[in-house]
């Protein structure tokens, strides 16, 4: 049985007003969980949570996820509601989300490293230190922390973003070895085209583009189990999180670990 205030299960999102968060969130409150959304960017969360149904189990806040203190802070403040944290979503993150362009790395500077970094990264091992304690406390929890397909390819004019974004991969793959005998389940996902707020394949008010709409709809048409979500942006979530996933994972965790 669940301790604590409150028995439903609580996940937290940072880049809360993201489509991703929303998607994600969305399919979590119809499971039955409480939600909390973290975002720097009141407008957008905003706009997420009023399309979100049952959003009187969603809780939102302002929040910088790259100052730590504030971070610990604001995650304080969740299990004080709600008596637990079992789940982290880590969207956060971006490019342009950031005020930056994309440039060869010969046209950056350390004030643009510093800031892409810390967006893309940092902020990932903000939240994950931030919310480990209380799952360890639990002896149980899920993190997914997404990355992106740049984190396994890398790309011209986004090779720091690239670079954060396989940080995300291998921070995942060290840290399962440190938590996992804790009941903790931790996962990177590296989508492709998805729709949010920042990308040009979406316009970030749920209509999709063209190319949006491609690239959608050659992802749902890969083979997958037959639990799986209709929109790639959740799979990281329901993969994770969801009971039905769990012995898939199990069984693929322990075939890696072999």
């Amino acid at each position: 049985m669940r301790e604590g205030l409150n028995k439903m299960p609580v996940a937290i999102f940072t880049g809360g007003g993201s489509w991703m968060s929303r998607w994600g969130a969305q399919r979590l409150l119809e499971d039955g969980w409480q939600v909390e959304l973290f975002d720097r960017d009141a407008e957008a969360q905003n706009k997420v949570v009023g399309e979100l149904e049952n959003a009187n189990a969603v809780h939102s806040g302002l929040l910088d996820i790259t100052d730590y203190d504030a971070v610990k802070e604001a995650f304080a403040g969740v299990v004080e509601r709600h008596g637990r944290i079992d789940a982290l979503v880590n969207v956060a993150g971006g490019i342009r989300s950031q005020g930056l362009k994309q440039l060869n790395f010969v046209d950056t500077t350390p004030d643009y490293w510093d800031t892409l970094i810390s967006a893309n990264l940092k902020s990932v091992f903000n939240a994950t230190h931030a919310a480990l304690p209380y799952m360890k406390a639990q002896g149980e929890g899920a993190i997914v922390s997404i990355s992106a397909g740049r984190g396994l390819t890398g790309g011209p004019t986004a090779g720091l973003y690239s670079a954060a974004k396989a940080g995300i991969i291998l921070f995942t793959q060290l840290l399962s070895d440190e938590i996992g005998a804790d009941g903790i389940r931790i996962n990177s996902i590296a989508p492709g085209n998805a729709e949010t707020r920042w990308k040009g394949t979406g316009s970030g008010d749920g209509k999709k583009s063209p190319s949006a709409a491609r690239q959608l709809r050659k992802t749902l048409a890969m083979p997958l189990p037959s639990w799986f979500p209709t929109k790639p942006a959740i799979l990281p979530v329901a993969v994770s999180m969801s009971q039905e996933a769990r012995p898939f994972i199990d069984r693929l965790g322990s075939k890696n670990h072999k």
